[in-house]
């Protein structure tokens, strides 16, 4: 067996075609940017499926213990309107869920505490995100009724 050697003194890279059209792995340059482009999208497009997907599950866990506990449970949004009812708040007050969704929280005021007062609270709540306390409500037969509150915010 002969073995040979070759020595190359000079190579003109540009003479490759490979090299003067940017081919790489036989793609253009342009191509590979947007197959990486496609790829980062799609991966951006999982990623959220996946978090909204464990948010989903996380809402219904939630919903399902809310549902089975003997406490009233309402959930607002920022504006203090309700979006959320179960059923032991039904049994409390006479209100259907459906009846209350979209009403804001002071909608079952009795006037029994001063204007002060929910000041206050307010202002603990926007504070602290949290205020626990008693006040007086109104059921839908018109009833005054107490209440303990332990109000979670999330602002």
């Amino acid at each position: 067996m002969e073995l040979s050697w070759y020595i190359v003194s000079s190579f003109n890279l540009e003479s490759l075609s490979i090299v003067r059209e940017n081919i790489i792995f036989g793609m253009k340059f342009q191509d590979i940017l947007m197959i990486a482009g496609i790829c980062i999208l799609m991966f951006i497009i999982v990623l959220i499926y996946y978090i909204s997907v464990r948010d989903k599950e996380q809402l219904n866990i939630t919903n399902r213990i809310a549902d089975n506990i003997n406490d009233a449970v309402i959930i607002t949004d920022r504006t203090t309107k309700i979006i959320y009812a179960n059923y032991a708040f039904e049994k409390i007050t006479g209100y259907k869920k459906e009846e209350v969704l979209g009403l804001k929280t002071n909608y079952f005021k009795s006037d029994k505490q001063s204007p002060e007062f929910y000041k206050e609270m307010w202002k603990n709540i926007i504070q602290n995100g949290y205020w626990q306390g008693e006040l007086w409500d109104k059921k839908k037969d018109g009833m005054l009724y107490p209440k303990k509150i332990k109000y979670l915010c999330n602002l």
